[in-house]
């Protein structure tokens, strides 16, 4: 689980636990997504830890995932899954807000 996805609840992770561990057969990824666009935590299968391997830079990852779309298995998801924490600056927004 990244440690910058604050407003990811623990009742909403114990969702997406739940929907990964009932992915149908060839389906090896379950992520969070909202308008195409996925979202955090995603949760692979081991075989995944192979893949990972070879990626390279900030979208090595996303790239690799593309090239098993079809291995992909995604849940409509709340604002929680896409609002994340990466700066000081993000957090200092965060804390004026609430």
């Amino acid at each position: 689980m990244l440690g910058d996805l604050p407003f990811v609840g623990s009742e909403e992770i114990k969702r997406l636990c739940e929907c990964f561990s009932s992915i149908p057969p060839g389906k090896t990824v379950f992520t969070p997504c909202r308008n195409g666009v996925f979202g955090h935590p995603m949760f692979y299968r081991s075989l995944w830890k192979e893949r990972f391997k070879t990626a390279q830079g900030d979208a090595g990852g996303r790239n690799i995932l593309m090239d098993y779309k079809d291995e992909i298995i995604t849940s409509e998801a709340p604002d929680c899954h896409f609002r994340d924490i990466d700066t000081p600056d993000d957090y200092k927004n965060l804390v004026k807000k609430n």
